[in-house]
C-alpha cells in the first residue's frame, strides 16, 4: 500500500540503483503506456515503488504515458548524471536550497519532514534515495551526509556484490529488489487475485488509535481468510455428496 500524505507527492523510497536499472527494461522499446508488469521479475511492492518514482520525477503523466524526460533518460541510461541532476534540483528544491555542503543529519531530517511530510522509516528511505542519487551525480555533500550513504558507480562485480550485501539489497536480473521487512500476510480473494499487507511497526511506541486500527485490520484479514476456508470446505463436502 502506497500512501501520499496530506496531498503531498511522496518522494522515492527505493534503492537508487533499482531506479537506474529500471530503464533497462525500456531499452528496446518504450510502450505508449507504462505499467507495473514491465518489471514482472519484481514483487508487486517494488513495481509500485518504481511507478511512484516515475510519477514523482514526471517521467510519466497522470495516464501513465511516458514523457520526454523518460525517453531522454532511457536514451542516456549509461550516463544519466546530467538528467538526474536536473530532476533532483527541481524536485528537491526545498531541501537543496539549504546547502547540502554544510547540512547535518538532523537538518536534512527536518527539511524532508517539512518539504514532503514524511516520517519514520519512509523518511529514512526517502533521504537514503536522495543522498545516493545526489552523490552519484556529483552534488557536494557535507561530511555529515556522506556518512549516511555509500554509492558505487564503478568497480569489480565482487566489490559491487559486497556493497549490495552491506546495503541489504539483492540484485535480480539487473534490478535490485529490497528485502521484505516486517510481517507480511497474503490472502486470496474470492473473486480472484490476492491482497498483501506488510506490517513494520513498533507496537510499544504506537498510539492506541494506530494500535486499534492495525489489529482490527489484521483481525479482518484473518476472519476473511477463515470464512473462505470454511466456504471451500463446505463446497468440497457438498460436491463429494453429489458424486456418491
Amino acid at each position: 500500500m502506497l500512501i501520499e500524505s496530506n496531498n503531498k507527492i511522496s518522494p522515492p523510497i527505493l534503492p537508487y540503483r533499482t531506479f537506474l536499472s529500471s530503464f533497462e527494461r525500456l531499452s528496446e522499446t518504450i510502450p505508449p503506456r507504462i505499467d507495473r508488469g514491465i518489471w514482472k521479475n519484481q514483487t508487486g511492492t517494488v513495481q509500485s515503488l518504481i511507478m511512484s518514482t516515475y510519477r514523482f520525477f514526471g517521467l510519466i503523466d497522470e495516464q501513465s504515458k511516458p514523457t520526454k524526460r523518460l525517453q531522454e533518460l532511457v536514451a542516456d541510461r549509461e550516463k544519466p548524471n546530467e538528467q538526474i541532476k536536473a530532476l533532483l534540483t527541481e524536485k528537491y528544491a526545498e531541501v537543496i536550497k539549504h546547502d547540502l555542503s554544510s547540512m547535518t543529519e538532523a537538518l536534512i531530517n527536518d527539511y524532508f519532514e517539512s518539504a514532503f511530510d514524511v516520517q519514520g522509516d519512509t523518511k529514512r528511505k526517502a533521504i537514503t534515495f536522495f543522498l545516493q542519487a545526489a552523490k552519484a551525480v556529483g552534488m557536494p555533500l557535507s561530511t555529515f551526509l556522506q556518512t549516511q550513504v555509500r554509492v558505487r558507480t564503478t568497480g569489480s562485480r565482487r566489490a559491487k556484490r559486497r556493497d549490495d550485501d552491506e546495503n541489504g539489497a539483492d540484485e535480480i536480473n539487473g534490478v535490485e529488489q529490497e528485502p521484505p521487512s516486517g510481517n507480511t500476510k497474503t490472502i486470496e480473494l474470492r473473486s480472484g487475485g490476492t491482497l498483501t499487507i506488510t506490517v513494520s511497526v513498533d507496537v510499544i511506541t504506537m498510539s492506541s488509535t494506530d494500535r486499534d486500527f492495525v489489529f482490527k485490520l489484521i483481525d479482518s484479514l484473518n476472519d476473511y481468510e477463515q470464512r473462505q476456508k470454511q466456504a471451500d470446505a463446505i463446497g468440497k463436502a457438498s460436491a463429494g455428496g453429489q458424486n456418491k
